[in-house]
């Protein structure tokens, strides 16, 4: 059982280096004149040395000096102020939660998280890694990085979900040993017609405390997680070819007109517009 793996597949994670090296000016990033993002898209930035401080409009000025991980999981202005005698060395990637922003991966960590190395343990030494890689010239560099990043941002959702860090969300869902077992059912069997007992039955919990726990965690019902889930088996789905008719049956709709309309009420689109959407933006 490794529900987070299972969500990893639906929700792909990808991330994006867009600059690596010294910054000696102030930048501001994460908005819509920002050319290394996009709609949809999150920031992650490794500081491997020197110091800086980062503004976030509504969260506040933070001071780091020490290397470590700078994570915006989702869209969010923010604006680098270099320290003059000791610039930042910094890599930095753009990061996709999968197709959607509005999606529980991506609602999973806080706006900002900063990780110190310290804090690290043996992931750190992926940042030296990272480090190496952007410094050198060899072929394959930036795939490398990449997969770095992505690698790194792996290793923190474990590290947040083993550690307990969060309380809200689908992290906190995941290490939470009753509501894991609960979105391990779903996951592995998404066309069978689930009801709150039944979920409630797999977390061995009763039906109304199970439905007052997971809304308490995840801010949303079992229902509309399950829905959420469907759905984005569905997107995958989609964008691999398959027909409606065929993909309703394997997430628990009738019919494809069914699924259809499920999947214009959770996305705003049907799905021939969203498939049409995505593959102007690249992404089919």
């Amino acid at each position: 059982m490794d529900p987070l793996s299972d969500v990893l597949d639906v929700f792909r994670l990808s991330a994006g280096l867009f600059y690596s090296g010294r910054l000696c000016s102030v930048v501001s990033l994460g908005g819509d004149g920002d050319p290394g993002s996009g709609a949809g898209l999150g920031q992650f930035h490794i500081l491997t040395g020197g110091r800086m401080d980062v503004l976030v409009p509504g969260h506040g000025r933070y001071r780091f000096d020490t290397p470590g991980l700078l994570c915006f999981p989702r869209p969010l202005p923010h604006r680098f102020e270099p320290d003059a005698e000791q610039p930042p060395e910094l890599a930095c990637a753009s990061v996709r939660f999968g197709l959607d922003v509005d999606n529980p991966l991506a609602r999973a960590l806080p706006d900002v998280l900063w990780l110190p190395a310290g804090e690290l343990g043996a992931t750190a030494a992926l940042i030296g890694c990272l480090r190496d890689e952007t410094r050198c010239e060899l072929p394959g560099r930036v795939a490398s990085v990449n997969r770095l990043f992505e690698v790194l941002l792996l290793r923190v959702m474990r590290q947040m979900m083993a550690e307990s860090r969060l309380d809200t969300g689908l992290l906190a869902a995941l290490g939470d040993r009753q509501l894991s077992r609960a979105l391990a059912a779903i996951h592995a069997k998404p066309e069978q017609p689930w009801t709150v007992e039944g979920m409630a039955v797999a977390a061995a919990m009763s039906r109304p405390r199970f439905a007052a726990r997971f809304h308490e965690v995840m801010g949303q019902t079992p229902a509309h997680y399950l829905a959420s889930w469907r759905i984005g088996l569905a997107q995958r789905w989609l964008l691999q070819g398959k027909p409606m008719d065929w993909i309703a049956g394997q997430v628990g709709y009738d019919s494809a007109s069914a699924l259809a309309r499920a999947f214009r009420r959770h996305v705003g689109q049907a799905p021939r517009q969203w498939l049409a959407a995505k593959a102007d933006a690249g992404l089919a």
